[in-house]
């Protein structure tokens, strides 16, 4: 199925998860944003579109005012540069300004990362990291390490008495209450990067929530008030993607009690937590450091040099 239209390109619907699913199938070690839920979650936000062709999925999205290959060339068989070629082609033939092309998303296992980095015409360099957690460190907070942690856990534990639930679609509308009020004390504390992130983390997380999405994870609860929520997705392997985690920043603990709880929730089934990206943003990856993860991973873009 190959969409049609006066660009090529088809605006990426909930609809068209079946037609793209496939190429989200064995992928080697793929980024948190590489999921296919993920990327949907994202379509509104970053006006996605996709074109299949010649079994190869090219996703196209706005980042600011600029049009980007959000993903590199997937294919459901073997890719080779032209591939890629082709993509920034489509890509120059969609833009309005004429501007040397990026591809966004690029991870070291992708299968045609070692020819990308041989080739001259193409200038790689890391965009963010992202940070993958051990499940069961998470659970127990044993260790010098976690000290801090453990103390803000015991410590929404004792005076706001929690209680930990399951998500179901029928929490989706107090997550959404909570959501509009993490915005609100996003931009009481922030400014600049930090809370343009926050927006577009906002913006996703509603899409997310108002959609449907076979999420899973949990919600906590103070009285009768959701006061935090951690939703994701299974990744690859015995990886779970951590996608959304909210929480009330006025409640001391509350953001480590949540992301705790998440880990011992997931420890049966879940060996690592997959917690995103720091978007290069110097506060997010001091507060991402700090739960000691296992492994961080480098996110490339790729920038098209020829003229």
């Amino acid at each position: 199925m190959e969409p049609t239209g006066s660009t090529g390109l088809k605006p990426l619907r909930l609809s068209d998860a079946p037609v793209i699913e496939t190429f989200f199938r064995n992928l080697k070690r793929p980024l948190a944003d590489v999921n296919l839920i993920v990327v949907l979650a994202w379509r509104k936000a970053l006006r996605l579109e996709y074109l299949i062709e010649n079994a190869v999925l090219y996703v196209f999205g706005m980042v600011g005012r600029k049009k980007v290959l959000w993903l590199p060339p997937l294919g459901s068989r073997d890719l080779n540069l032209l591939d890629v070629f082709r993509g920034l082609q489509l890509l120059r033939d969609n833009q309005s300004v004429k501007t040397n092309g990026i591809i966004r998303n690029v991870w070291e296992e992708y299968p045609l990362f070692p020819e990308l980095q041989r080739n001259s015409d193409f200038l790689i360099s890391t965009e963010a990291k992202e940070y993958v957690y051990q499940t069961s460190k998470i659970t127990h907070l044993f260790g010098g390490a976690f000290k801090a942690k453990r103390a803000d856990v015991r410590f929404f534990t004792r005076e706001y008495r929690p209680e930990v639930f399951p998500y179901d679609v029928s929490a989706a509308q107090e997550c959404l209450a909570l959501l509009d009020e993490w915005l609100r004390q996003k931009r009481v504390r922030y400014d600049g990067p930090t809370f343009h992130k926050a927006v577009r983390e906002y913006e996703v997380c509603k899409a997310a929530l108002c959609d449907g999405f076979p999420l899973e994870g949990i919600v906590c609860r103070v009285g009768s008030r959701i006061v935090a929520f951690s939703l994701g997705v299974p990744h690859v392997d015995d990886s779970f993607n951590c996608v959304f985690e909210k929480a009330d920043l006025t409640l001391r603990g509350c953001s480590a009690f949540v992301f705790s709880s998440l880990a011992s929730n997931l420890e049966e089934r879940f060996a690592l937590i997959n917690a995103g990206e720091d978007w290069g943003v110097p506060q997010l990856r001091l507060a991402k450091e700090l739960w000691r993860p296992v492994l961080t991973r480098r996110i490339y873009q790729v920038i098209d040099r020829r003229a």
